[in-house]
């Protein structure tokens, strides 16, 4: 079962997603200490952390084929293809 520290841990790299956030700043506002988010692998390798990321790994993973079916059902003369492998090369 993934801590307190790891969840928050998930939910600060979600939203570092969107706001270019780094790895360790994410762990810092997570709680960790300083020692900790210089070695970020310790966390993110962690069974509970996984665990915590299930969820936003999913969603992910059925955006990402979401976006594989659109570009190949999709005339891509007249779609922004360049937008499409855009978003999924940040989907992968």
């Amino acid at each position: 079962m993934p801590t307190n520290k790891q969840k928050a841990a998930v939910e600060a790299l979600v939203g570092s997603s969107r706001t270019g956030v780094v790895k360790a700043k994410a762990l810092l506002q997570a709680g960790y200490s300083a020692n900790t988010a210089l070695k970020p692998t310790q966390v993110l390798e962690s069974v509970g952390f996984k665990e915590a990321a299930e969820p936003f790994v999913k969603q992910m993973e059925r955006e990402r084929q979401r976006l594989i079916k659109s570009m190949m059902t999709k005339n891509l003369d007249e779609v922004g293809y360049a937008d499409h492998t855009r978003a999924l090369d940040v989907l992968t």
